[in-house]
This record gives C-alpha cells, structure tokens and sequence, in this order.
C-alpha cells in the first residue's frame, strides 16, 4: 500500500490508496478538499484519497475525530512522506497522547 503526505494551509493528511468505505475521511485530489465519504458520493472515485491520519498545522485547526494523529513535526522543510512503525503481525504501532487521542508511531521523510 502506498503512502503519502499531503499538505494544505491548515492540515498535514496522510493518505493511502486502500479501498474507501462509507464514513471514511477522503481527499479530493482534484477539488482539494476533504470530506466524509458517502455511498450517494456522485464523483470520480479515483480523483480520492483515503485519509488515515493527519495533523492540524494552526492552532484554530480542529481535529477530525475518527482519525489517528501523526507526531508532531518541524515543518521547514515539509517532509513528503511518513512511515508507519508497525509490530509483528504488520499493524501499525499507535501512541496515545495527554489528550487520549490515537498517534501513529513512525518517522517522516525528507
């Protein structure tokens, strides 16, 4: 499965190409937007992205509540991909934070 990082003015999203179910956060890669994806979508499914983790990058962003978080980062430069951590059966390695939210363990690439 393919990972990668797509970044807009409020949000850090990583996104792979896994198939999209009803409910799932998605990417528009052509409208750049993002939205909950939904069995009535009338779009181009190949136009989006599955979005399975992000991070707000402005304090005013919100957080998206069924999403894991990535880790906090340094944004100059932005990094153009992130790798999972995962443990022995291949599932990807979670944290929690002091909020008791879900983040992603693994590093980002430059």
């Amino acid at each position: 499965m393919n990972n990668n990082l797509i970044s807009t003015s409020n949000y850090l999203y990583l996104v792979d190409d896994s198939i999209i179910n009803n409910g799932d956060y998605v990417f528009n890669i052509e409208a750049k937007i993002v939205c909950d994806y939904g069995s009535d979508f009338n779009v181009n499914k190949s136009s989006l992205k599955k979005i399975i983790a992000h991070l707000p990058l402005k304090e005013d962003s919100f957080y998206l509540k069924k999403l894991k978080l990535l880790p906090k980062l340094d944004m100059n430069p932005m990094p153009n991909k992130f790798i999972c951590e995962t443990d022995s059966s291949g599932k990807p390695v979670i944290k929690v934070d002091e909020k008791n939210r879900p983040i992603l363990v693994g590093k980002y690439e430059y």
